[in-house]
C-alpha cells in the first residue's frame, strides 16, 4: 500500500478569553488563521503553514487553533510536528476530539498503525469525520485485524471516502473475512472513482486470485505493477501468483524485486524461503526466514518454517528454539509439532520429542473429523 492520504481535521476558531491581554494576543492570532485560510485556499500551502505556525507563536494557549496547525503540518508532510500539535492541543483541552482526530491521522502516516488504532479507537462506533473512520480500518488492517478493521471502513466509504488506499484495504478485508460481495463491491466503487490507479488493479488481482483465475491476477499484478513501479506488494503478489503456478523462477525474481523496493516485507521473503526449501536450499530459507522473524516476531508460520530449514542444515538446538516459538504462537499447528518432535528427537530427548509426536497425531485427528462432518453436513459418521 501507499502513502495514505487523508485529509486532516479543521476546527473553526472562536474568540474566547478571560481577559483583555489574552483577548487581544487572540485576536492577532485569528487574523492570522483568516490569512493563512486565504492562502490555503490560493493553493500556497507553504505561505498558509507559514501563518499558522505564526498564530500559534502568538496565541500559545489556543488550543482549537493547535488542532489547525497539527492538520497544517501533517498536509505538509510533517507529520512530528503535526504529532506535537495534537499533543499541545489535547494538554490544553483532553476533550477536543478534533485534536485526537488529527493525531490519530498523523500517528498512522508517520507509519505508527498500533498508535493510531490506539488513539482512534473511541470512534469506532461514534460519530467522527470520514477521514477518521478510514483511518482506524487502515491502522487495524496494517495490524492484521482485518475483522475489524471491515466494518469501520465500510462506514468510511458510506460516509463518502473513496480514497483508493481506503477501498483497497476494504476490499482486502472483505476477501480476508469471505465477503466475497463486499470485495466486489469495493472494486466496483475503485473502477468507478480511480480506474487508472495501482490500487484499482490490485484489488481486481486479488479478487481474481480468490476465484482461482490466477491468469487474470497476474494481468492485474503486472499492470498494479506498472502504474506504480515502487510497488512493492504488486512484484509480491505476482510472485505469490507465480509460486502457486509452479512457476519458480519467476516467482523468485518477482519476490526478490518486492524484496527491493522494501526490504521489510516478510511475505516476499517467507515465499522466497519455501521456495528455497522445495529447491533444496535450506541455506538461502535460513536467511530469509531469520530476516523475516527478525521483522514479524509474531508470525507462527515463519518461525515453524525456520526451524524446519534448520533442522534440514543439521542446526538443532536452533531447530528446536524456532519451533518451540511456533507452537507457543500457535498451539494448534499440528505440522509445528510434528517439526518440534523431529528436531527433539534428533536432540535425542525422546521422551519430549514423543510428546510433540503425540499433540500432532492429536491435530491431525481433530481436523480430520472437523473435516469429515464438514463434508457429511455435521453428521457425524462415515464419509458419503
Amino acid at each position: 500500500m501507499g502513502p495514505v492520504r487523508l485529509a486532516g481535521v479543521l476546527l473553526t476558531l472562536a474568540l474566547v478569553a478571560q481577559n483583555t491581554g489574552a483577548q487581544s494576543d487572540r485576536a492577532r492570532a485569528a487574523a492570522l488563521a483568516s490569512q493563512a485560510d486565504a492562502r490555503a485556499a490560493a493553493g500556497e500551502p507553504a505561505a498558509a503553514l507559514k501563518l499558522l505556525e505564526e498564530a500559534a507563536r502568538a496565541a500559545p494557549d489556543w488550543p482549537e487553533l493547535k488542532v489547525n496547525l497539527a492538520a497544517a503540518r501533517s498536509q505538509a508532510g510533517d507529520y512530528a510536528g503535526a504529532i506535537a500539535a495534537a499533543r499541545d492541543a489535547l494538554s490544553l483541552d483532553p476533550g477536543l476530539d478534533g485534536a485526537r482526530f488529527n493525531l490519530g491521522l498523523a500517528l498512522l502516516k508517520s507509519g505508527h498503525p498500533a498508535d493510531a488504532a490506539s488513539t482512534l479507537a473511541p470512534y469506532a462506533s461514534a460519530p467522527a469525520p470520514a477521514s477518521v473512520h478510514a483511518a482506524l480500518g487502515l491502522a487495524w488492517a496494517q495490524l492484521g485485524r482485518q475483522a475489524e478493521a471491515a466494518p469501520v471502513l465500510r462506514r468510511a466509504v458510506a460516509e463518502g471516502s473513496r480514497v483508493p488506499d481506503v477501498l483497497l484495504a476494504l476490499g482486502d478485508a472483505c476477501n480476508v473475512t469471505h465477503d466475497t460481495a463486499g470485495a466486489q463491491s469495493a472494486l466496483k466503487l475503485l473502477r468507478e472513482t480511480s480506474p487508472e490507479a495501482a490500487a484499482t488493479a490490485l484489488l481486481s488481482g486479488d479478487v481474481a486470485d480468490a476465484a482461482q483465475d490466477w491468469a487474470g491476477a497476474a494481468r492485474d499484478y503486472r499492470r498494479a505493477a506498472a502504474a506504480d513501479p515502487g510497488s512493492a506488494r504488486a512484484r509480491r503478489a505476482l510472485g505469490l501468483i507465480h509460486y502457486k503456478l509452479r512457476d519458480y523462477t519467476t516467482a523468485r525474481e518477482e519476490l526478490q524485486a518486492a524484496i527491493a523496493r522494501d526490504p521489510a516485507d516478510v511475505w516476499a521473503r517467507y515465499y522466497l524461503a519455501l521456495i528455497a526449501l522445495e529447491s533444496a536450499d535450506p541455506a538461502a530459507a535460513v536467511a530469509d526466514l531469520e530476516a523475516a522473524a527478525a521483522a514479524a516476531p509474531g508470525r507462527a508460520d515463519v518461525w515453524r518454517e525456520l526451524g524446519r530449514a534448520r533442522l534440514d542444515l543439521d542446526r538443532i538446538p536452533g531447530a528446536v528454539d524456532a519451533l518451540n516459538h511456533a507452537v507457543a504462537l500457535a498451539p494448534e499447528d499440528a505440522s509445528a509439532w510434528f517439526q518440534l518432535g523431529r528436531s527433539l528427537q534428533r536432540s535425542h530427548r525422546t521422551t519430549e520429542a514423543q510428546q510433540a509426536f503425540t499433540r500432532a497425531a492429536e491435530l491431525n485427528s481433530r481436523e480430520r473429523e472437523r473435516l469429515q462432518k464438514k463434508v457429511s453436513g455435521g453428521r457425524g459418521g462415515e464419509l458419503p
